[in-house]
C-alpha cells in the first residue's frame, strides 16, 4: 500500500519501536511492555504511573521480520520507483538488536535482504518500464569513511564527503556496482559484510564497531506515450539508504580494552552529535551541527526533510537496561517531531520529453552564481546602496551631459513621483556627498566631539603618510 504524502503540509519523520526478546542469561520482568502503538516503561519513582511513549508502530518480542517489512518498510521502498529518496536507519544501544533487524539471519532475513528482494521482484515483473539498480556500501569507522566494496585499507584517511552544485551530499570516489539479479546483490553484500569492522564485547559477541550505510539506487525509464513504440522515455531516479548505526556503549558494561575504547569514543561522539542535531531541528536553532560528525553529514538530506525517513528504535527489555531504554525512548520521542516534505519528481509530458535530446526529463536550470560580497563590511557602501535602491524608480540615467543641475542639498528633495534627469556621474557625486554627511553625523553622535576630532586627526595623518610613500 503506497504512502500518500501531502503536498501542502510537511509530514513528521516516521519512528518505529521494536523490543527484542529476553536473552537466556537475563531475568524476565515486566518493566517494559508494548500495548498497541505505545511503549510503557516502568516509573521507578511512581510504579502506578509508568512512562508512556507513542510511536507510528510498536513491535514486541513476538513480532517477526516480515511484519515490520510489510507494514512500515515496503511503502517506503515502493516510493523509490517514483523518484523519491528514502532512508531507513536502526538506532539503539549495543546489544539491542539493530543488526538483526537490518540484516537478519538465513531463516529470518532482515530489512536489507527483503528490500533488495522487493526491488528485483518489481524489476522482473515490470512489462513497460526499464529498471536499472546499482549498489554502494560504506562504513564510518572512527570518523573515517571506507568503501566496503573494496579491500580493507585502514591505513588511509578514508573517502571525503562533499556537497554538489545542487547542494546534495555525496561521497567522492565511491564505488557503485551495477546489479542485474538478486544473486548479484547477495554476492556483493556478503563480500562487503566481511569487510565491516566488528569485535566481541561482554554485551555482544559480534558487536558492530562502525556505522554501515547501504545505498540502492533505482533508475526507472518509462515511455511517455505507451501506445507509441517510438515514444521517448521518461526517466526518474530514486534511492533507498539502509543504515545500521553502531550502538552507544558504556565501557564499564562492555569491558572494552584500549582499542575498543577508542572505537566506542568515536561511536558515542557521532551519536551525541545526532542528538544535538535533533535538538537543534526541534528548537529551530540557527546553527544545526551537521558537519560535526560524518554520520550526521550523510544523514543531512533526510534530517533536513528532503527525503522520506524512518527510524527504527531498538530497545532491550528488563530492569538491567532501564537507563539505556529510557534515554533511547526519549531520543525517539524528540525525533518524531522532525518534519519532512520531500520533493516529488516532475511529471513527464510528451512535449518536454521530445525536446530532450537524451530522452530524459529535463532537470531544472542550475542556480545562478552567487553575488560576490564585499570582503569587509563598509558602512558607506551599504548606505549608498540603500539610497540608490530607494530612488531607483524615480531617477532616469542618461549618457548625455547634465540637463539640470542641483546643489547636493536638492538631490533628493523632489516628490516621490518626480522624475529627475541627470547623468550617472552627477548622481554618484551627489550620493557621495550625502553619504559622507550621514557618516560624519553618525560618528559625531557616537564618538562625541572630542572623539571625532581625534579620529579626524588620525585619518589626516594616515593620508599624509600615504602621500609621502606614494611620492
Amino acid at each position: 500500500m503506497p504512502m500518500h504524502l501531502s503536498n501542502e503540509a510537511p509530514e513528521r519523520i516516521k519512528v518505529v519501536c521494536r523490543v527484542r526478546p529476553f536473552l537466556k542469561q537475563e531475568t524476565v520482568d515486566q518493566s517494559l511492555i508494548v500495548k498497541g502503538n505505545t511503549v510503557e516503561l516502568e516509573n521507578q519513582r511512581n510504579p502506578c504511573n509508568p512512562h508512556r511513549y507513542k510511536f507510528a508502530s510498536c513491535y514486541d518480542d513476538q513480532s517477526t521480520q516480515s511484519q515490520i517489512f510489510e507494514k512500515d518498510v515496503r511503502p517506503l521502498a515502493d516510493r523509490v520507483f517514483q523518484g523519491f529518496d528514502s532512508t531507513i536507519f536502526a538506532y539503539g544501544v549495543t546489544g539491542s538488536g539493530k543488526t538483526y533487524t537490518m540484516e537478519g539471519t538465513g531463516v529470518e532475513p532482515g530489512i536489507i535482504p527483503r528490500v533488495a528482494e522487493f526491488l528485483f521482484e518489481t524489476k522482473e515483473a515490470s512489462l513497460i518500464s526499464s529498471i536499472r539498480i546499482t549498489m554502494s556500501y560504506v562504513e564510518i569507522f572512527k570518523e573515517s569513511v571506507y568503501d566496503l566494496l573494496l579491500p580493507k585499507q585502514r591505513n588511509t584517511s578514508g573517502l571525503e564527503i562533499r556537497e554538489g552544485t545542487n547542494r546534495d551530499i555525496f561521497i567522492a570516489n565511491l564505488k557503485e556496482v551495477h546489479l542485474e539479479t538478486l544473486e548479484d546483490f547477495q554476492n556483493c553484500f556478503a563480500y562487503a559484510s566481511q569487510n565491516r569492522s566488528t569485535a566481541s564485547t561482554k554485551l555482544n559477541i559480534q558487536s558492530s564497531r562502525s556505522h554501515a550505510i547501504l545505498t540502492l539506487t533505482v533508475s526507472t525509464s518509462t515511455p511517455v506515450d505507451i501506445d507509441d513504440p517510438n515514444s521517448p522515455l521518461h526517466t526518474v531516479s530514486g534511492k533507498i539508504n539502509l543504515i545500521d548505526l553502531a550502538g552507544s556503549e558504556d565501557n564499564r558494561k562492555t569491558g572494552n580494552g584500549k582499542d575498543r575504547m577508542s572505537e566506542s569514543a568515536a561511536i558515542n561522539k557521532s551519536l551525541f552529535v545526532l542528538g544535538q542535531v535533533v535538538e537543534a531541528l526541534n528548537t529551530g536553532s540557527e546553527r544545526i551541527p551537521f558537519r560535526d560528525s560524518k554520520m550526521t553529514r550523510i544523514l543531512q538530506p533526510t534530517l533536513c526533510g528532503n527525503a522520506l525517513g524512518m527510524m527504527i528504535i531498538n530497545v532491550a527489555p528488563g530492569k538491567a537496561h532501564f537507563s539505556d531504554s529510557c534515554s533511547t525512548l526519549n531520543f525517539a520521542n524528540k525525533s518524531k517531531e522532525i518534519r519532512y516534505k520531500p520533493k516529488p519528481p516532475p511529471r513527464p509530458t510528451k512535449s518536454h520529453a521530445m525536446n530532450s535530446k537524451e530522452n530524459v526529463y529535463p532537470s531544472p536550470p542550475a542556480a545562478s552564481a552567487k553575488r560576490r560580497k564585499p570582503e569587509l563590511y563598509n558602512g558607506e557602501h551599504a548606505m549608498e546602496t540603500r539610497s540608490k535602491k530607494r530612488r531607483a524608480k524615480a531617477i532616469q540615467f542618461q549618457d548625455t551631459p547634465d540637463i539640470h543641475r542641483y546643489s547636493p542639498d536638492q538631490a533628493f528633495t523632489g516628490s516621490p513621483n518626480e522624475v529627475l534627469v541627470m547623468t550617472r556621474a552627477e548622481f554618484d557625486r551627489r550620493c557621495e556627498v550625502i553619504v559622507n554627511r550621514r557618516v560624519e553625523a553618525i560618528l559625531k553622535e557616537r564618538l562625541g566631539k572630542s572623539g571625532h576630532q581625534q579620529l579626524d586627526r588620525r585619518v589626516t595623518k594616515l593620508e599624509q603618510q600615504m602621500c609621502k610613500y606614494s611620492s
